[in-house]
């Protein structure tokens, strides 16, 4: 643990430890707290991409929703981008034609509102 604490970029670089996969599907809640579990796809990246995995998995359908994750320190266009990215690859990774258009949809619809370029359409 030491030596992987030592190679660290310093906090103040914006990074963290992130989940990689973090959705509705790997947390639990007990005794009033959120539990996460499955880290199997943890990193060490900017913060804004576990909310926009998030984002993506579990509110993209819903205008205005970025709004809520206005949180202090979060770049919403991070957010937006790497939804965007997190998209892509969940359309490459598609094991069905049902599922990728299912998929290939939310992909539009993000296209469609970041190039409007307001928080409100994302």
């Amino acid at each position: 643990f030491t030596v992987v604490k030592n190679h660290f970029p310093k906090k103040d670089s914006g990074f963290s430890l992130l989940h990689g996969d973090f959705s509705f599907t790997n947390s639990l809640f007990d005794k009033g707290k959120v539990c996460f579990f499955d880290f199997e796809d943890s990193f060490y990246g900017e913060k804004e991409y576990d909310l926009a995995m998030i984002y993506y998995m579990e509110f993209l359908p819903k205008k205005g929703i970025i709004k809520t994750l206005d949180i202090k320190g979060y770049n919403l266009d991070k957010i937006g981008y790497y939804a965007f990215c997190i998209g892509i690859r969940k359309v490459a990774l598609s094991k069905s034609k049902s599922q990728r258009r299912y998929r290939l949809q939310k992909l539009n619809m993000l296209y469609n509102r970041l190039n409007k370029v307001t928080p409100e359409n994302i």
